[in-house]
Order: structure tokens, then C-alpha cells, then sequence
């Protein structure tokens, strides 16, 4: 198991995302969408650089099975700052260490295909979705008239793509 895990990792799609450097919320990347942003590879790694509405289209396909995620805050400039990855499971009373409930992290959200219809007959689309928080205020990303007011702004983007 423990091999098998580790060369999936090491084999997988390698991701660094890329967040402006006050970026909170939910982030959103729109897959294989020709107006999107150009597939960009540094040291052999492709980078999704997020605009500040943290709604990214690309070009590119971002693969499913094992993750080799990095994610960064990205200074004025241009210091990246390494963000952590984030699990329900790391604040158990069991946890092996103790993680601050107001430090920020990405919390992967998954990824899928929409498949209802949206507004203006876009079709169907892949996505993967992320929520830069922290434990305690991540509930607020993951409220439905938050979520509505996201969707519409990846709406008109993706309209304004077509």
C-alpha cells in the first residue's frame, strides 16, 4: 500500500495553484475551456494561476486519482507562500498534531462534471473546486446564497468565453 501510494504520487498530474496573496473563499477551476488560461509548465510542474475572483477557466484537463497538489499565496512580489492542504480528519480529538482552527488552508473540495443546465445554454463542463479558509470559518464558503453569488460570477465568465 505504502509503495503504491507513493509512486502514484510521484507518477500523478503535478498541480501548483496559485492564489493572489489575500485570496479567502471558494476557488473554482473550469476545465477545457478554449478561452482559457494557457496550459503553463515551470519545473515540471503546470501552474494555475488564479485571478483575484478566484474563478480560474483553463485549457488544460486536470487528471483524477492520486494528487500531487502544491498551493501558494503569491505576493506583489511574486514570493510564493506555501499554503497547506487541509482535512476535516486533522481536527479529531485524535489527531496526532494539534492544527490552529484560524490558521488558513485549502480544503479540496472535489472534482466533477456539472450536468444541469446552466443559464444560457453553456452545457456541460468538468471542474475542480477549493476552499481557502480556515476551520473556523469555513462554514461561511460552503453556504448556499455564498455559493449561488460564485456560480454566477463562473457563469458569466464562462458566457463571456463562448
Amino acid at each position: 500500500m505504502y509503495l503504491t501510494g507513493t509512486i502514484g504520487t510521484a507518477t500523478a498530474q503535478k498541480l501548483d495553484f496559485n492564489f493572489h496573496e489575500d485570496f479567502k473563499g471558494k476557488a473554482i477551476v473550469v476545465q477545457e475551456i478554449n478561452c482559457g488560461q494557457e496550459v503553463e509548465i515551470v519545473k515540471g510542474r503546470e501552474q494555475l494561476n488564479f485571478p483575484e475572483n478566484g474563478i480560474l477557466l483553463n485549457k488544460g484537463k486536470i487528471e483524477s486519482g492520486y494528487i500531487n497538489h502544491k498551493y501558494y499565496r503569491v505576493t506583489s512580489s511574486g514570493e510564493k507562500i506555501t499554503v497547506p492542504g487541509r482535512a476535516n480528519y486533522m481536527f479529531w480529538d485524535d489527531a496526532d498534531t494539534e492544527i490552529s482552527t484560524s490558521e488558513i488552508g485549502v480544503w479540496l473540495e472535489g472534482m466533477g462534471m456539472a450536468t444541469q443546465f446552466p443559464p444560457g445554454g453553456l452545457g456541460d463542463y468538468e471542474f475542480l473546486e477549493l476552499i481557502i479558509a480556515s476551520k473556523d470559518s469555513l462554514e461561511k464558503y460552503q453556504d448556499f446564497l455564498y455559493n449561488k453569488k460564485v456560480d454566477s460570477v463562473k457563469y458569466q465568465m464562462m458566457e463571456s468565453c463562448k
